[in-house]
């Protein structure tokens, strides 16, 4: 089959649209290389737009399209897609070596062609990958001759687990754009508002705050939709009592950063104040534990014990419809609709959502983030 290679004139646009600068892609760059030859593989395909994108900073809205990055373990990188993606890969990565496909042609033709366009024999390749389906795989394998391909879907995930400089500062823009849509959305919660203006609300403070395409969007169930899981908006128009569940991710150069708050349009009952004392507490406890050296197991020690403990709630307060924006056992004031209270649902909010700016560097280690999930 015809591969059409990038051509010459395309320079000018390469790396322009790059979210990282050239050096932090080699550095990554250099350290799979390395990977890869402490595997003892020749090259390793990566298939998973998540990890092409931390290797090369390719990134689309159309990653559902087979794509691979052939990486040698001595020689610089290749990048086959799809031939519309083009111009977006020029723009997002520094690779001189970019080579596309039509729409008509065979995905795996085209990545074997490629493999041995490149003297490469038996690659190593990530099975793992999100759009490597097993009958495309098969077929590459069959294309190659091989009994079956070489997984190498555990050599790098372990790279990506510390974070650089330059990700850390991205996943606290991702907060801080996540932490502005959080209050935007607290604040909108009342009643007679439906669960579409606070989703609306929501995106809205994220983008202006800064926030790209989250990977995912933002959750919002109110009522007896409250407790249904990853539940988003559905026109249901806020009562009094109702509870409400709402997540938000903001993006930052594809990293993300999540926040999640539950809201009671008045005061919530004994049992979901209690419930979240509970959750605090644990959370608490959880927060202090990390540090470099502590095994995850001991945090979930520390954070059972601390859940077990007796839950100590904040005094009541009188039954209103202004929405709380659990938690609130800081102070014991019941939420109030003005961002300058101590405990409005803005100063909770902040005040909580510092905590994912405090320790976003100890919890990088988690998804997508900052995803995406």
């Amino acid at each position: 089959m015809t591969l059409h290679p990038t051509f010459d004139t395309d320079a000018k646009i390469r790396g322009i649209e790059a979210a990282f600068p050239a050096a932090e892609f080699a550095e990554r760059q250099a350290r799979a290389r390395a990977a890869i030859t402490a595997s003892g593989h020749e090259a390793l395909i990566v298939t998973g737009p998540e990890t092409i994108y931390w290797l090369t900073g390719r990134q689309t809205a159309g990653y559902f399209a087979f794509q691979a990055l052939v990486l040698p373990a001595d020689g610089e990188p290749v990048l086959l897609v799809r031939q519309l993606e083009l111009f977006g890969t020029l723009a997002n990565t520094y690779l001189p070596d970019i080579v596309a496909y039509q729409d008509a042609d065979n995905p795996a033709e085209a990545l074997v062609d490629l493999l041995r366009q490149r003297g490469i024999a038996n690659p190593a390749i990530e099975l793992a990958g999100w759009f490597l389906s097993p009958k495309l795989a098969a077929e590459i394998s069959e294309r190659l001759g091989v009994a079956s391909l070489i997984d190498g879907s555990q050599i790098l995930p372990s790279l990506r687990m510390i974070k650089s400089a330059a990700e850390l500062e991205a996943i606290r823009h991702a907060a801080r754009y996540a932490e502005a849509g959080m209050i935007a959305g607290i604040e909108a919660c009342v009643i007679g508002a439906d669960e579409n203006a606070v989703a609306a609300d929501m995106l809205h403070a994220a983008t202006r705050a800064g926030s790209e395409v989250m990977a995912m969007e933002p959750l919002v169930s109110s009522g007896p939709r409250s407790g249904l899981p990853h539940m988003t908006w559905r026109r249901r128009v806020l009562e009094a009592g109702d509870p409400l569940f709402l997540e938000l991710a903001g993006s930052h150069a594809r990293y993300h950063a999540a926040l999640m708050r539950t809201v009671w349009m008045g005061v919530p009952p004994d049992e979901a104040q209690r419930m979240m004392d509970c959750a605090l507490r644990a959370l608490d406890a959880a927060l202090a534990e990390i540090r470099p050296g502590v095994l995850v197991p001991m945090c979930m020690i520390r954070r059972r014990q601390s859940s077990m403990a007796p839950a100590i709630r904040p005094p009541s307060a009188s039954a209103s419809a202004i929405p709380w924006a659990l938690p609130s056992r800081r102070t014991g004031a019941r939420g109030q609709s003005s961002a300058s209270s101590p405990m409005s649902p803005a100063s909770s909010s902040r005040a909580w959502s510092s905590i994912c700016l405090q320790h976003c560097a100890a919890m990088a280690n988690g998804p997508s983030a900052l995803r995406k999930r």
